[in-house]
């Protein structure tokens, strides 16, 4: 294929996206300091069709991109820091209190591997989930496919590229997993003593939110 043919079969797609209702949205909404009209850009993203559940919360700048925003889905009560990235060629959801820290990305498409001539081979896409409760710690990077169970925390620039089960602390490039914790006791909202030294782990190892 020519350039002349390449060029001509991106056109369409490279101005795709003008006809969406996100994009004014998030030209408006990243224009605004982070941490200031929260509400606001909360609204405004509601606005174009992206769901998002009652008390949530975008706090900064946020990118959606690389398919349907329809494909992303937030649960109530949920915090998103600043420059948080979803990629939404499948789709993601974000369970009930989630929080987010600065500069984590959802990853949704990948390469199978090629040929040696271009070793990026055919694109897939895989569904990213994270359940209730979930911790994400800044700069993490959730990969096509993975599950975050419920309770879950995720280190500060920890690339996962598998599920987690609930309740786990996992941390590092690729993300192992560093130890299990004790649900809080659904009655009272107490943790055993053991269960308080896991949150202060997670607490390090997750960092900032």
């Amino acid at each position: 294929m020519d350039l002349d043919q390449t060029r001509a079969r991106r056109a369409p797609a490279e101005v795709s996206g003008l006809g969406n209702a996100l994009w004014p949205v998030a030209m408006i909404a990243s224009a605004l300091p982070p941490f200031t009209a929260v509400r606001l850009r909360t609204a405004l993203f509601r606005s174009a069709g992206v769901a998002i559940g009652r008390g949530s919360v975008m706090a900064g700048r946020v990118w959606i991109a690389g398919g349907t925003h329809w494909n992303l889905t937030v649960g109530d009560r949920r915090f998103v820091n600043d420059g948080v990235r979803f990629a939404t060629s499948a789709p993601v959801c974000i369970g009930n209190d989630v929080d987010i820290a600065h500069a984590v990305k959802f990853i949704t498409s990948t390469h199978d591997v090629g040929g040696d001539s271009r070793r990026a081979g055919t694109s897939q896409s895989g569904a990213v989930s994270v359940g209730n409760g979930s911790w994400i710690g800044a700069g993490a990077v959730i990969l096509p496919g993975v599950t975050i169970g419920e309770g879950s925390v995720v280190g500060a620039g920890s690339v996962v590229n598998r599920s987690v089960p609930p309740n786990t602390i996992v941390g590092g490039s690729p993300a192992g997993s560093i130890r299990q914790m004790v649900p809080l006791d659904t009655v009272t909202g107490r943790r055993t003593g053991e269960a308080n030294r896991a949150g202060d782990a997670a607490g390090r190892v997750a960092g900032a939110i």
